[in-house]
């Protein structure tokens, strides 16, 4: 569930802190930080995944619309391998 929504520093409309709270099987109350949408609001339920061996350090927002913290992980790394390939190709063509 969403707990509360802090706005940054000076009031900027557009800067906000999500903050998210879940119970783990075993009882223990966690709340984590995670992004989300405008839609999002104070009391929102949400479906969180996290690693049961440390919920406090992978806990995110899951569910429709979101992506899992792997599959972003991997577009970031396959981005950024094409971005250096491009880059090299460029750099090999215009040297020629």
């Amino acid at each position: 569930m969403c707990v509360r929504i802090e706005s940054e520093p000076y009031n900027r409309s557009e800067a906000r802190r999500y903050v998210f709270s879940f119970r783990t099987p075993d009882g223990r109350s966690v709340e984590f930080e995670d992004l989300a949408t405008g839609a999002v609001r104070v009391g929102s339920q949400v479906t969180v995944a996290y690693d049961p061996a440390a919920p406090e350090r992978t806990a995110t927002v899951a569910g429709r619309g979101n992506w899992s913290p792997v599959a972003q992980y991997v577009l970031l790394v396959t981005g950024c391998g094409l971005a250096a390939a491009c880059f090299a190709a460029v750099l090999v063509f215009t040297a020629i």
